[in-house]
């Protein structure tokens, strides 16, 4: 009965956010273990030291998952630092910037930034504007200095997958579904509204589309 009964106890989500230490991972997990949790989640949380996915971050999340099992409770893992998922703590639009964030805009000619690169202008009620494809920079704090990924380009995805979950398969040595009982995904996205213009158009370089065409074909561009 006790058995059966496992599955459906609650599982909170686990927040690391400090200098992570052996000693305490273990004693929150008797805590947990000792409420009847079934398991936990762990949450990459503002406020950690120990570097995301680094050597000791992987080191202590086997630790924690290996003592969880002996408790016979149900480790989780969460697949991102913070959220959305995809850009893995910056690792991956770190590589370039054709895995960084793009999307097509409208701008007043004169707030053109510099990098946008412009794929038509036209002029209406007597303001001139500009269709531009515009690459996020990086330095966004919010994505530990880097930018978000664009989420459109198998390429930036494979990367995400590749030092994120294949990295934990590795952890494992290939038995990864031994120690967790699953790995959580948090609103992996495009055009994010708080870093991106309201009339913002996700796009990416593998489109079968121009960007001007691609812009026309949504939004038409009446002459007045």
């Amino acid at each position: 009965m006790e058995e059966r009964l496992q599955k459906y106890r609650v599982l909170p989500f686990w927040s690391w956010n400090d200098k992570l230490n052996r000693e305490e991972l273990r004693r929150q997990i008797d805590c947990f273990a000792a409420a009847g949790c079934g398991g936990f989640f762990i949450h990459s949380r503002v406020g950690l030291v120990t570097p995301y996915l680094s050597r000791e971050w992987m080191e202590l999340v086997k630790e924690a998952c290996v003592y969880a099992r002996e408790k016979g409770m149900t480790a989780w893992l969460y697949d991102e630092d913070m959220w959305p998922s995809g850009y893995a703590g910056g690792k991956v639009p770190a590589k370039g910037e054709r895995y960084r964030d793009r999307y097509i805009c409208m701008a007043e000619r004169s707030a053109v930034r510099a990098g946008d690169v412009i794929k038509a202008e036209f002029a209406r009620e007597g303001k001139e504007y500009a269709i531009v494809l515009r690459v996020s920079p990086a330095g966004n704090l919010r994505f530990n200095g880097q930018s978000y990924i664009d989420t459109l380009n198998p390429d930036a995805v494979r990367e995400f997958l590749d030092c994120t979950l294949e990295e934990y398969e590795r952890l494992f040595d290939g038995k990864l579904r031994d120690y967790v009982g699953g790995i959580f995904t948090d609103e992996p996205s495009y055009v994010m509204r708080t870093f991106t213009p309201d009339a913002a158009v996700p796009y990416t370089m593998q489109m079968p589309v121009s960007p001007a065409r691609f812009w026309k074909c949504l939004f038409p561009v009446r002459k007045t």
